[in-house]
């Protein structure tokens, strides 16, 4: 994985953490409701609860600059991107005009490929069904 995909990774799993933390304010409740979802084919459900718990810490929150650039490489729409970033349409395509910020994973590479394989089984798990 390039350092961009593993700090897109880890971005994507602050936000699920973040967005658990926000609906149950417990931050125990993020790591176990994390692990359940890892239940479903990931093979160690205790180390995806750990790095989740480490997910929500500060240093690992990205910053604008670097949620605004990374998401819109993964064609994330402007519309979501502003909702993260509390910044208006204008502010985040003028964030793009500038020059991408330099990205450093924030996890070892271990720890990266558990996030990828958590997240890659997540968006499977959340196809299953009408809804």
């Amino acid at each position: 994985m390039t350092l961009e995909e593993r700090r897109w990774a880890e971005i994507q799993l602050y936000f699920m953490c973040e967005d658990i933390y926000n609906i149950r304010k417990e931050i125990e409740d993020v790591a176990q409701m994390i692990e359940v979802a890892a239940q479903v084919g990931i093979p160690n459900q205790t180390r995806i609860g750990r790095i989740s718990m480490f997910a929500l810490e500060a240093h690992n929150k990205p910053t604008n600059e670097e949620l605004v650039h990374l998401a819109h490489q993964n064609d994330v729409p402007i519309v979501t991107i502003c909702k993260y970033v509390h910044k208006s349409r204008r502010t985040v395509h003028r964030m793009l005009k500038q020059e991408p910020p330099l990205v450093c994973p924030r996890f070892s590479e271990e720890d990266d490929q558990h996030i990828f394989n958590f997240l890659k089984r997540w968006k499977d798990i959340k196809e299953v069904g009408i809804v």
